[in-house]
């Protein structure tokens, strides 16, 4: 691995098989902006997926706001890539649908992320004054 090139080249490996069935010309050229954003995604956006993925599976309050990250840096690194496939007119329809389906999922992680937060500890006595141990006399 190098900065020029974040994954490892390995001849006929996972990279190659995207490549050649949905026809990824963005993996095989690695323009500059593509390598960018591949760094973001191996420096911020995984170790997220598994910072949720503990926040899920523990029930934490701050899932929200993790989830919003990821949301929003998912998406803002899937804009660019979407704007070249598509102004390029080189990208196959399949390569498209892979490339929207990440583009979606940036979106529901947003919207994930702004739902507020549910609480299971309300109580019908919620919003009053706790019961003191004294009695009142009448």
């Amino acid at each position: 691995m190098s900065p020029r090139r974040p994954l490892p080249q390995h001849s006929g490996g996972p990279q190659e098989l995207v490549c050649s069935r949905v026809g990824d010309y963005l993996m095989t050229e690695m323009p500059d902006f593509y390598i960018g954003i591949m760094w973001v995604e191996l420096v911020f956006q995984w170790p997220l997926v598994f910072i949720n993925l503990y926040g899920i599976l523990t029930g934490k309050p701050w899932f929200n706001i993790t989830c919003l990250s990821y949301g929003i840096s998912l998406f803002t690194s899937m804009v660019p890539i979407f704007a070249e496939l598509t102004g390029s007119g080189r990208a196959p329809d399949k390569l498209l649908t892979v490339y929207f389906s990440f583009l979606s999922l940036g979106v529901l992680a947003i919207l994930r992320g702004l739902l507020p937060t549910s609480s299971t500890k309300t109580s019908a006595t919620s919003g009053k004054r706790p019961a003191s141990g004294r009695k009142k006399k009448v």
